[in-house]
């Protein structure tokens, strides 16, 4: 008897659209994009003594003197790898979203997958390391409550790979410090269930990761440490233009008054951190109006001793505090708090017993009916975007925009 092969689910349908979209919005300018801030603070290494940012950068130094190959070649392959798997995980994360149009809107979001594609600066971030550890994390976990995956398996992995990695990327950009807790909040989805209270264990897991998170703070840099990494790298280049003064690798040398002064200047701006605070509340709208916003104050009903609860629950909000002392660069900001929502809902693949009154009418909504509903999503996918960081005075453009210009490099009409 001949074997038949189902037909693919709508949702794996769904998937292979969505990455194929984000991808070729992605790969057609990427090559452009790598240079600016970004790639210099790629630059920073170990080679001026331990700082923070500076295992990636060490890495790379020394594959390029071991592979006898250009620096910039190596970090243009390892990103355009890390967005791939980064867009593979977040679609696979976002499988158990079973309703297509809330999964679009979600994944083609301006402030999530697609970010670093709206605004070029944006792109070659480590912010891309912290979000795939996320998803990642998230990916497991949800194996963990659908059962293809034990507790006791899980919990070798989170020892064996999460944690290492956690650390890895600590040491390649200290703003992973205010995730932490968002990777605490998926352990404790992935084991709350067990017979044996998982608070223990996750302390003893947790307080020594964030112990060596004060490492990126204590070994801050300096202007001595940026002129020495500077001259490690003058002998594989023959022009080495990331050591001026507003680079990423010579910001090591500012003290913390300079990233004040710059979140003092754009909450003096009225217009852009008007408009900030705009891309923020069109950010976080999808997941408040097709998921509700009660059932995030009980994310950790059920532990133990309740001041830890209480401790756990504020924790949540310490991606808010970037907004504060993370610098001028809000749209980044955005883009991570964004992500961590969505992490938050999906790594539980029971989310979709939240109902609100969207999906009762949108359920009733067939054919003319549902149009209102498919113009609000497409708009909110295409209309907007937010630019990473600075004197922004608006927030036009986004997916029509990218699109037309990855067209254009396909097919070889770009200036």
């Amino acid at each position: 008897m001949a074997y038949s092969r189902p037909w693919p689910t709508p949702q794996t349908i769904a998937s292979i659209v969505f990455a194929t979209i984000i991808l070729l919005l992605y790969l057609a300018p990427f090559s452009r994009a790598l240079e600016g801030w970004a790639l210099g603070e790629l630059f920073i290494n170990y080679q001026g003594g331990f700082v923070r940012r500076g295992l990636l950068g060490e890495l790379v130094f020394q594959f390029s003197l071991w592979l006898d190959a250009s620096p910039t070649a190596i970090f243009r392959g390892i990103f355009i790898t890390l967005y791939a798997l980064n867009i593979i995980v977040f679609v696979a994360v976002s499988r158990v979203e079973s309703r297509t149009l809330h999964r679009a809107v979600l994944l083609l979001a301006p402030t999530l997958l697609l970010f670093p594609v709206y605004d070029f600066p944006a792109y070659a971030r480590k912010d891309v390391l912290t979000t795939l550890l996320l998803g990642v994390h998230a990916l497991i976990a949800q194996r963990v409550l659908l059962r293809r995956l034990s507790s006791r398996a899980y919990r070798r992995l989170l020892l064996a790979v999460v944690v290492p990695l956690l650390i890895a990327v600590l040491l390649s950009h200290d703003v992973q410090i205010f995730f932490i807790p968002l990777h605490f909040f998926i352990s404790w989805r992935a084991l709350k269930n067990e017979r044996k209270a998982p608070e223990g264990f996750l302390l003893s897991v947790y307080v020594p990761v964030a112990l060596i998170a004060l490492l990126p703070v204590i070994f801050h840099g300096d202007r001595e440490t940026a002129l020495a990494i500077c001259s490690s790298w003058q002998p594989l280049f023959e022009d080495f233009p990331w050591c001026e003064w507003n680079s990423g690798i010579t910001a090591l040398g500012w003290d913390m008054t300079t990233q004040f002064r710059h979140t003092r200047h754009i909450l003096q701006d009225t217009v852009a951190a008007g408009l900030f605070l705009s891309g923020l509340l069109l950010s976080i709208l999808p997941y408040l109006v097709f998921y509700g916003a009660s059932h995030f104050w009980k994310v950790f009903d059920g532990m133990r001793p309740r001041i830890l609860k209480s401790l756990a629950s504020l924790s949540l909000l310490t991606p808010l505090a970037l907004f504060i002392i993370g610098g001028w660069d809000y749209g980044r900001w955005i883009h991570l708090v964004t992500t961590g929502l969505m992490v938050m809902i999906f790594c539980d693949p029971r989310f979709d017993r939240f109902e609100t009154p969207w999906d009762s009418m949108l359920d009733r909504a067939r054919g003319l009916k549902a149009a209102p509903y498919l113009l609000a999503g497409a708009l909110y996918i295409a209309a907007w975007h937010v630019p990473h960081c600075c004197d922004i005075r608006s927030l036009q453009g986004g997916f029509v925009d990218a699109a037309r210009h990855s067209l254009a490099i396909f097919t070889g009409t770009s200036p």
